[in-house]
C-alpha cells in the first residue's frame, strides 16, 4: 500500500493525490475480510503496471476495484462520486462475458474488444489485469490457466504490441512460456542470466 501512495503521490498533482487517497481510503474500510484485502492488494498490483503509462486518476481508481467488483466484494452505493471509474470497470466486465468459441476468427474478437471498449482505457486496464492474473497463475483452476493462455496468445499479446505497450506484451510472452513449456523457459532464463 505504501508503494502504491508514494508512487501515485509523486505523479499526480495535488488535488488529485487527494481524491485517490481518499477514494483508497473508503475501499480500505470496505475491505474487512481477508478475500476483500487480497483482492484490493491485486487491484493495487494493477495499478502498478499501469503507471509507466501515466494514466488519469479515474484509471487508477478503476484498476484498484476491478478485482473487488468482479468478485462482488464491494458496496458501490456510496461510491456515486466515482462513476467515471466505475464505469470503466462495467466495460471490462462486460467484455469478460465474451464468449470466445472456438471457430471465433481471431482478429474479429480483437476488433470487437476494441470496438465494445470505445475508451482506449478500458483495453489497457483489461491487458494490466491479465498480465496480475499471468503473474498468479498458480492460483487459478487448470481450466482457467488454458483460458488464460488461450487469450494471451489470441488476444491481449497482439492487442498490446499494436498499442506499443511492449513491457506488457513481453512479460505476457515470458508468462505464458513459463506455464506452457517451463523446461524451454527455465533454459532460455539460464542462457540470459550467463549474458
Amino acid at each position: 500500500m505504501l508503494k502504491f501512495l508514494e508512487k501515485t503521490k509523486n505523479r499526480l498533482l495535488p488535488d488529485d493525490y487527494l481524491f485517490v487517497e481518499n477514494f483508497y481510503n473508503k475501499i480500505e474500510k470496505q475491505c474487512q475480510s481477508p478475500k476483500q484485502q487480497q483482492l484490493l492488494s491485486f487491484g493495487l498490483e494493477n495499478t502498478l503496471i499501469m503507471f509507466p503509462l501515466e494514466l488519469d486518476y479515474d484509471m487508477i481508481l478503476a484498476s484498484i476495484v476491478l478485482p473487488l467488483i468482479r468478485d462482488n466484494q464491494l458496496d458501490l452505493s456510496n461510491l456515486t462520486e466515482y462513476q467515471s471509474a466505475i464505469d470503466l470497470v462495467n466495460v471490462v466486465l462486460k467484455i469478460e462475458t465474451i464468449n470466445l468459441s472456438e471457430d471465433a476468427e481471431v482478429e474479429d474478437v480483437r476488433s470487437m474488444l476494441v470496438a465494445m471498449a470505445k475508451d482506449i482505457r478500458v483495453i489497457i486496464l483489461k491487458l494490466a489485469d491479465t498480465l496480475n492474473r499471468a503473474r498468479h497463475l498458480k492460483y487459478l483452476t487448470e481450466d482457467q490457466k488454458v483460458k488464460l493462455h488461450k487469450n494471451i496468445v489470441n488476444i491481449y499479446v497482439p492487442l498490446a504490441s499494436r498499442l506499443g505497450i511492449n513491457y506488457i506484451k513481453s512479460e505476457l510472452q515470458d508468462l505464458d512460456l513459463s506455464y506452457t513449456q517451463p523446461n524451454v523457459y527455465k533454459r532460455l532464463m539460464e542462457f540470459r542470466n550467463l549474458l
